[in-house]
């Protein structure tokens, strides 16, 4: 099933959860299965060692198994319902285990000391792993199964109007979200009619967790892949024009070799060879230039996207390029010269070339100019949304 994210909200609104709100959710709910989590900045000392400020998640029994997850190393969590548990486990990250104890190093048994708390290491979570947020130092189990408020002298699993940790669940299989959303809601009235004073005019909004995530940057991306893809339509028509120009200048070279014994299909291999060699330097300075871009982007103040430092090029994102850049070449050599080798094989001349190609040239820079007038409005447009977006007084 889907994962989604799970708020509560009034007149609304959407806001965290409460304690006792999320264990009738957990003990109600038949369509989800429901995890709670919540960051904490903490402080964590190994044996007699130095302390460091680290980030960790504090998560209920079942969380691992709603994100779908088993531990590398160990176990996670038991996933059963126990809001009377009160013991101290932790799950590692795998860069956490490896900084801490070495990388390679059993570290389940280990104790880790967690605000001065002694936490015993059960598990280690797989490589990559890096929910709710990237460079945790791992996920502590919640005692009575709702993360807990620091300090506080009651029993939490009975608040209902504090509302501090968020909630993922994991949709049954076949089940739209639609009907899940309509399950919680049926839910919250229960609890509204139940407890007026909290839960009054509250309800349940269920998003899908990669909607969640990515929210306000998916416009965004897409307005930049819309950029990119009007750059790279440009950029082949000017190497295609570019290729033709040629072509009609190497109209003595191609003679030269057609008079010494050089036949058609020598032509066309020399060509195709070049191309080859053209889109795989192409691809591999692309690459770099992006590798260089990207990182000089992500590393910027104003950087703000969501797990940018998981941001990169993926090996087979690159090897696509690869590929293309070693079809693309050759396929565009080809197409420029495509009259230039037969008209000269049969000992046409350059006349019949120049005169074959002056269409092509001109459609190909008609196209390219148009595309560059979209490319520089909608550049204008971008620049003055956002010196206006600026300029706005937030009060």
């Amino acid at each position: 099933g889907a994962l989604y994210a799970v708020w509560e909200t009034h007149e609304g609104v959407q806001r965290a959860v409460a304690p006792a709100n999320y264990l009738d959710w957990r003990r109600s709910a038949r369509g989800m299965a429901l995890a709670a989590y919540d960051g904490r900045d903490v402080t964590v000392q190994i044996s007699d060692g130095a302390a460091t400020r680290e980030r960790i998640a504090v998560v209920s029994g079942n969380f691992f198994q709603v994100l779908g997850t088993d531990a590398a190393e160990g176990r996670t969590f038991d996933p059963r319902l126990d809001p009377a548990f009160s013991g101290f486990h932790l799950v590692l990250s795998s860069p956490a285990r490896d900084r801490t104890f070495g990388r390679g190093t059993d570290a389940v048994g280990r104790l880790v000391r967690i605000d001065e708390v002694a936490h015993m290491v059960v598990g280690v979570a797989p490589p990559g792993l890096a929910f709710p947020e990237s460079g945790l130092f791992g996920w502590v189990r919640a005692g009575s199964e709702a993360p807990g408020i620091r300090s506080f002298p009651g029993d939490i699993t009975t608040l209902r109007d504090a509302w501090y940790f968020r909630v993922v669940g994991r949709a049954t299989p076949g089940r739209a979200s639609a009907s899940v959303a309509s399950d919680m809601n049926a839910i919250a009235r229960r609890l509204a009619r139940l407890h007026p004073d909290s839960n009054g005019g509250a309800s349940v909004t269920v998003v899908p967790l990669h909607e969640q995530v990515v929210a306000g940057f998916g416009a965004t991306l897409e307005l930049l892949a819309l950029a990119v893809a009007l750059i790279l339509a440009s950029a082949l028509f000017n190497v295609t024009h570019l290729a033709m120009a040629r072509g009609e200048t190497r109209s003595v070279d191609f003679a030269v070799r057609t008079a010494i014994g050089a036949g058609r299909a020598d032509h066309v291999r020399s060509v195709l060879v070049e191309g080859w060699i053209m889109g795989l330097m192409g691809s591999v300075m692309g690459l770099l230039l992006a590798h260089l871009a990207l990182r000089a982007a992500l590393g910027a103040p104003e950087a703000a996207i969501p797990r940018s430092a998981e941001v990169g090029i993926a090996p087979e994102h690159a090897l696509m390029a690869a590929v293309l850049g070693a079809f693309v070449g050759p396929l565009v050599m080809f197409v420029a010269h495509r009259r230039t080798v037969p008209a000269l094989a049969a000992g046409s001349g350059a006349r019949v070339i120049r005169g074959s190609s002056g269409v092509e040239v001109r459609t190909l820079v008609t196209v390219q100019v148009a595309v560059t007038v979209v490319i520089l409005a909608t550049t204008t447009l971008l620049a003055t949304s956002l010196e206006r977006l600026g300029s706005v007084d937030l009060g």
